[in-house]
């Protein structure tokens, strides 16, 4: 049988090992409590630095090409929103809105171009959508530009945006005679862009 001593002495082990098992729990939920406000904090930086951007894109909207402020609202939340998780900054889109409609929401070209970001009416059918008027719609009209950005982007490169712009037949047929597409249309962009926010 265990002498009292040796039982005292488990004991204290026991007691001590406890101890040090409560410390060390104790330390990595520490840890991990801190792991997880840096990251929450975080989050809340970039959203508080989102809602800075979206509200200087906002004021530069109606400063530079006087919109109205609940349009420039809108427009800027929504070209925020339909964005995000996409390879395009809003300040590039904003800025080819710049130069493709003035922000013209309802803006129709000669050549069946339409709404804010001037999509062709040719991609109605393409898209199922029920009716070229449905391009007037801003969420409509940004999510369309998006994909056929990121398609004219994956399928000629460096020419997209001339893509975009003058269709990519004509800069196709530029390039096999050994023309240059360049139209001034991606400089316009840029500078548009830069106007609205701060390039460097």
């Amino acid at each position: 049988m265990a002498s009292f001593r040796h039982i005292v002495v488990r004991g204290d082990r026991l007691l001590i090992c406890g101890i040090s098992l409560v410390l060390a729990l104790s330390i990595v939920c520490n840890v991990n409590l801190f792991a997880q406000n840096s990251t929450k904090d975080k989050h809340i930086d970039r959203l508080q630095k989102e809602l800075d951007d979206q509200q200087a894109d906002i004021d530069k909207l109606g400063n530079l090409y006087q919109v109205p402020p609940e349009q420039a609202k809108h427009i800027v939340r929504t070209v925020y929103r339909e964005t995000r998780g996409t390879e395009f900054e809003p300040s590039l889109v904003l800025g080819m809105m710049a130069v493709e409609s003035f922000f013209d929401q309802f803006a129709v070209s000669n050549k069946c171009a339409i709404g804010l970001l001037q999509i062709h009416c040719i991609w109605v059918p393409k898209l199922q959508l029920k009716s070229w008027r449905d391009l007037f719609d801003t969420r409509t009209n940004v999510r369309v530009a998006l994909d056929i950005m990121a398609e004219y982007k994956r399928d000629y490169g460096p020419y997209w945006l001339l893509a975009y712009n003058r269709g990519p037949g004509n800069v196709l047929a530029d390039l096999l005679h050994r023309k240059n597409p360049d139209n001034g249309y991606p400089a316009a962009v840029r500078h548009e862009k830069c106007r609205i926010s701060v390039c460097t």
